[in-house]
């Protein structure tokens, strides 16, 4: 299940991943790789266990790819872990995809959260269900 990585299907596959994945509650990031040289403006890779919506819930392991990626940011405080998401936004501001797998959470839903311990702001997003 991968799309081109441009921003006119961006808006498509953030609605596709939204509708399959929701808020990636109780989700587990298992990994995550990142990658980035002269050529290219960088790629992070995610391997999360999450919940699939259309599959009655049942887990399953998907790799998130963002491309392009303009920032990002990951903070691991032991004995706290990063890689244990309760909740993630996944949104497109202005020009950019932006996941935050630490958001704030209110009543109202979920808000960006500026000191996110794990967030990601890219041009490009695609995923793949993993076997």
């Amino acid at each position: 299940m991968l799309a081109p990585k441009n921003i006119g299907n961006s808006f498509y596959m953030i609605e596709e991943i939204l509708n399959r994945y929701e808020s990636f509650s109780d989700s587990l990031i298992s990994k995550i790789c990142y990658e980035r040289s002269n050529q290219n403006d960088g790629k992070i890779e995610v391997f999360i266990r999450c919940m699939n919506a259309y599959n009655d819930y049942q887990f399953e392991s998907i790799k998130l790819v963002l491309t392009d990626v303009i920032e990002f940011r990951l903070i691991e405080n032991n004995p706290f872990s990063a890689l244990v998401v309760n909740s993630a936004l996944l949104i497109k501001q202005d020009d950019f995809i932006i996941i935050d797998f630490f958001p704030d959470i209110f009543n109202e839903g979920l808000k960006l959260n500026s000191e996110s311990d794990f967030m990601i702001r890219a041009k490009g997003i695609n995923y793949q269900v993993l076997k």
